[in-house]
């Protein structure tokens, strides 16, 4: 492995050319990563096409982007993050303005330790203040223990914890 010292990291705006394939296999060691904190989620084989169409779609609607972290000595793709630009508001009882929302995140474990996640997650508020958002939120899941920590070193705080309980279906 090499040193810290020789790693450098660019940050760039996702190219469907020459990053789909990077991407899709990125999202689908999230996928099954958090499969293993949660084994009801599903492989991420089954529904990375479906995911990442629904992802790009989204990205359009809400003025988002996808940007990609690419190692500079080896032109490989590390990781990615997503940015949904514009979302509203659709809770009445929420803050009505519009909101950035960080979707997805992810590092490939060979660039893990680097901080690669801090840049993407850096470039994802970037975008959402060139687009005059008041706010970003994302979402963890609980188990995840090193991204909630990445975040909150990030200063992201908690805002609505959501709970689950699984009834046995025998």
């Amino acid at each position: 492995m090499e040193s810290s010292s020789e790693f450098s990291i660019s940050i760039r705006p996702y190219d469907a050319e020459t990053d789909a394939a990077s991407v899709r296999r990125a999202f689908i060691e999230l996928q099954e990563a958090e499969r293993a904190l949660d084994p009801h989620m599903p492989p991420g084989e089954r529904v990375v096409d479906a995911y990442l169409e629904s992802l790009f779609d989204q990205c359009e609607r809400t003025k988002g982007r996808i940007y990609v972290a690419v190692e500079d000595r080896t032109c490989q793709v590390a990781g990615y993050v997503a940015v949904l630009g514009e979302v509203p508001s659709d809770e009445p009882d929420d803050d009505p303005s519009p909101y950035a929302y960080l979707s997805d995140l992810v590092v490939l474990s060979d660039f893990r330790g680097r901080g690669v996640a801090r840049q993407l997650t850096a470039m994802a508020e970037s975008h959402a203040r060139e687009l005059g958002m008041p706010r970003i939120r994302l979402q963890a899941m609980a188990r995840n223990m090193a991204a909630r920590r990445l975040y909150e070193r990030a200063g992201y705080t908690d805002h609505i914890v959501q709970m689950e309980k699984r009834f046995r279906t025998d």
